[in-house]
C-alpha cells in the first residue's frame, strides 16, 4: 500500500492522476484502458522490481525494471 501511495504522489506531481477506482481497476483486473491509471500501477510495478533486485544493479535487472514500467503502457518498448 505504501508503495502505491507514493506512485500515486509522484505521479500527481507530474500532472498524472487517476481515482483510486481507476487504479484500483487497472491494478486487480488488468484494465489498461485508462492510461493514467495504468501507468500510476506501472510505477508501482517498477519500485517493486527495484526493490526485488535492489542487491544486484545490472543490465539484466535494470531491463526487468524497465519492463515492470512500460509493460502496460509500451509494450514494444518494455525491457
Amino acid at each position: 500500500k505504501l508503495l502505491r501511495t507514493e506512485s500515486v504522489a509522484s505521479s500527481n506531481i507530474e500532472n498524472l492522476t487517476a481515482s483510486a477506482r481507476a487504479i484500483a481497476e487497472a491494478e486487480a483486473l488488468g484494465d489498461t484502458s485508462r492510461r493514467n491509471a495504468a501507468m500510476i500501477v506501472s510505477n508501482t510495478e517498477a519500485m517493486k522490481a527495484a526493490i526485488t533486485l535492489a542487491d544486484r544493479i545490472d543490465a539484466e535487472a535494470i531491463l526487468a525494471m524497465h519492463a515492470a514500467l512500460m509493460r502496460a503502457t509500451h509494450p514494444g518498448m518494455a525491457g
